[in-house]
Order: structure tokens, then C-alpha cells, then sequence
């Protein structure tokens, strides 16, 4: 067999030759060069508010927003602008069709076009590969520029129409308050006079205090009397066939019904006291400490009121804050191609040595013999 393989040499260097012959130019013309073709958003990390202080989960925070924009990048708002640009540049993946915007989806859902977030920088990379670099950067520079117009667009809107929200939430709140304490003055001068009354002031003082008094035990009433209404619905006289431990339950019931009573009288008698003793001070001084009390309640809506206020102008001093401050969002590198390494050098000495091979295979084949 090695003899024979030996003696044909030439069957092996025919064979190999003709096989690369074909198959070498074929590799070099039918594989095209790749290019790899990238760009890329900057997104700068969150920043708290400086003014509220947030205590947040910054990093987390910071890449849900990365994935958000990443998507918002491949989204309908964008995807929309950049077709409608690229209908313009008489490209040769869209010559067939005067519509991109299909062909851009079924891009970016078979992942031809890649839009995404790096977790160990602050880009968003956007990549292609193919073998028309300069196609490539022309789509990839559109998405760019066309996804920051769309941000732009949006941030401008969004503050725009958040601060005449609040704008018109602050006015609103600030004519509530401004009510609020010309009610009060009028009822404090209608009442109490301009002039410090020390007599007075502690009657009105006692006069609160007892209509403090009386709401707290009039709850306290209706809390025992519902109690008892319960435990008189769960209490009965026991049956003659109960053992021990049932008759023993039954009697612990109606104990605790017997105290929860005596209670609810103690505090039904206090009540009435308390009720007695205010209407002793005359109607007179009641109706002022009523008006006191009410004019305590006025001044606690005010106050809530006045929160609610500040936490308004915060928050307008915020989106303010946010206007006037650089972009979190930027371009961070335009559309640029590199060459991907190709085999077709190694392909190329592949098919040599696959020559070769037949050619030993075909050298070793047993030739026809001779018929006498």
C-alpha cells in the first residue's frame, strides 16, 4: 500500500492541486470580510436629590435605568425617527422597500442590530456586524442621534409640564393657607379679644380641658359598651349535662361580663359628672371654649396644610435643580467599524491539506491489471 501511494506521488500532487485550485479561491471569494460596527451611550450614575436627600439603593436604581433607556432605545418613538431618516439615505439593505421601519424590527428581534446595557460601565452599546461598514455606522449614527432628539424632547416636555402642575398646586395651597389664617384671626379677635385676659385665658383653658375630657371618656364609653354587647352575646346560663371544665369556662364569662358592667357604670358616671361640671361654667364661656377647640383644629390643618405646602415648593426647586444641571445622557462615542478576524487564510491551508488526503486516498487505490 505505501509502496503503491510512493509510486503514484504524482496522482497525490494532480489531485491536491486541482482540489485547492478550486476550493481555495472559492473560500476567498465566497467568505466577505466582517466588520464589527459599534457606538454608544453615556449614562452618568444616579444622583439623589440634594435637597430631599433620598436614601436609595443607588446601584440598582442606576442599572434598571440603564435597562429602561436600553429599551426605550429600541422602542416605537425611536424606532419611528430613524426610519424615517434612513428612507432618505438610499441605502442597499432598504432598496427594496420604501418603508425601513419593518426591516428595522425584525433587526433588532433577530438581535442584527444590539442595543445593550454594559453592567461594568456607564455605556449602552449599540453594535452590528456586517460586511458594509459604512452602511452599518449610517444606521447606528441615526439611532444615536435620533434617540437623544427623542429624550430631549421628552425631558423638555415632562419638566415643562411638572412644574406647571406644581406651579398651579402651590397657588392653590398658598390661597388655602392664606384662608385658613383669616379665619382664625377673625374667630381669636371675635372671641378673645386683642387685650391678654389672664381670668379668661385660664377659663378657656379649663374649658378645653373638659371638652378634651369628655371626648376621651365618651370614647371610652362606647368602647366598653360595645365590649359588654359582645360578651353578652357569647355569655349564657350553663347546661344542666356540661362537665367541669365547660361549667368553670361558663363562670370565668360571667365574671368577666360582671366586671366589664361595672366598669362601663363607673365610666358612664364619670361622664356625667364631666358633662355636669362643663355646663356649669355658663353658655357663654362654653361657646368660647368651643370656638377654641376650633379654632386649635383650624390651626392644625394649617399646619398640615403648610407641610404640604413646602414639600410643593421642594419638589418644583428639584425639577429646577435637574434643569439647570449637565445631562446625565450623552452620545459617548459616534459609529465607528473595526474588522473581524476571518478564517479564510486557515481555510485556505485546510483545503491544501484536504487535497493531499485525497490525493493519498486516490494514489492508494489499486490500479486495473493487465489481461494476458
Amino acid at each position: 500500500m505505501i509502496e503503491r501511494v510512493l509510486r503514484r506521488w504524482y496522482v497525490i500532487l494532480i489531485v491536491a492541486v486541482v482540489f485547492s485550485g478550486i476550493a481555495i479561491p472559492a473560500i476567498w471569494y465566497f467568505m466577505e470580510n466582517q466588520f464589527t460596527t459599534s457606538g454608544a451611550i453615556r449614562i452618568s450614575p444616579i444622583v439623589n436629590f440634594i435637597l430631599l436627600r433620598l436614601e436609595l439603593d443607588e446601584q440598582h436604581c442606576y442599572e434598571m435605568y440603564k435597562n429602561t433607556q436600553a429599551e426605550a432605545i429600541k422602542g416605537s418613538n425611536v424606532l419611528n425617527r430613524v426610519a424615517d431618516d434612513l428612507a432618505t439615505k438610499n441605502l442597499p439593505i432598504f432598496q427594496e422597500t420604501n418603508d425601513p421601519l419593518p426591516i428595522l424590527r425584525e433587526m433588532i428581534e433577530n438581535e442584527d442590530i444590539k442595543v445593550v446595557p454594559d453592567e461594568n460601565t456607564e455605556y449602552i452599546w449599540l453594535t452590528m456586524k456586517t460586511p458594509d461598514a459604512s452602511q452599518a455606522e449610517t444606521i447606528i449614527d441615526s439611532f444615536l442621534i435620533h434617540y437623544m432628539a427623542w429624550l430631549e424632547s421628552e425631558e423638555a416636555t415632562g419638566g415643562t409640564m411638572k412644574l406647571k402642575i406644581l406651579e398651579d398646586k402651590r397657588r392653590q395651597v398658598k390661597a388655602d393657607i392664606d384662608e385658613k389664617e383669616r379665619e382664625i384671626n377673625k374667630l381669636v379677635n371675635e372671641f378673645t379679644g386683642s387685650d391678654d385676659n389672664p381670668r379668661q385665658e385660664m377659663t378657656l383653658e379649663v374649658v378645653h380641658r373638659l371638652q378634651q375630657d369628655v371626648v376621651g371618656i365618651t370614647m371610652q364609653r362606647l368602647g366598653l359598651e360595645a365590649k359588654v354587647k359582645l360578651m353578652e352575646n357569647d355569655t349564657s346560663e350553663p347546661a344542666p349535662g356540661l362537665d367541669k371544665a365547660q361549667k368553670q369556662n361558663a363562670y370565668i364569662k360571667a365574671m368577666a361580663l360582671t366586671q366589664a358592667k361595672a366598669e362601663l357604670a363607673q365610666v358612664v358616671e364619670h361622664e356625667n359628672k364631666l358633662r355636669e361640671k362643663l355646663k356649669g361654667l355658663g353658655a357663654d364661656t362654653i361657646d368660647v371654649g368651643r370656638t377654641q377647640f376650633h379654632i386649635d383644629d383650624q390651626k392644625k390643618e394649617l399646619a398640615r396644610t403648610q407641610q404640604l405646602y413646602d414639600m410643593i415648593v421642594r419638589r418644583i426647586e428639584e425639577i429646577e435643580f435637574e434643569q439647570d444641571r449637565p445631562a446625565r445622557i450623552s452620545i459617548a462615542q459616534r459609529a465607528g467599524s473595526v474588522p473581524v478576524k476571518n478564517c479564510r487564510l486557515e481555510m485556505s491551508i485546510v483545503s491544501v491539506v484536504v487535497g493531499l488526503l485525497l490525493g493519498v486516498l486516490f494514489a492508494g487505490l489499486p490500479g486495473r491489471k493487465k489481461i494476458k
